[in-house]
């Protein structure tokens, strides 16, 4: 909070009473929300949220949205040569005996 001290004066006094300001973003995070919020929905957002920590943090907190996750790599394909469950089958094999 800026002026944290001067605050701490007025409510000892009683000229103001004392407020929760856990949600208030610093200025820098502010800042950072206001380009946030002008980005497309989707992935630009989450990369942003990714790069920002400070931002992802408040938003959790403030907004509770769930925390930035990075995207999880697609499965890598398999290869049959290490998988023979995987390997096709061969051409013999798909006849049942029948004929």
């Amino acid at each position: 909070m800026e002026h944290e001290g001067f605050y701490q004066a007025m409510v000892d006094r009683g000229l103001w009473k004392e407020k929760d300001f856990t949600k208030v973003p610093t200025r820098e995070v502010w800042e950072k929300y206001g380009y946030y919020s002008t980005l497309a929905e989707g992935t630009a957002r989450m990369e942003y949220r990714l790069q920002h920590p400070d931002l992802d943090d408040w938003l959790v907190l403030a907004k509770g949205y769930k925390p930035a996750e990075a995207p999880k790599p697609p499965p890598k394909p398999r290869n049959p040569e290490y998988s023979p469950a995987l390997a096709p089958i061969p051409a013999s094999a798909t006849t049942l005996g029948c004929g």
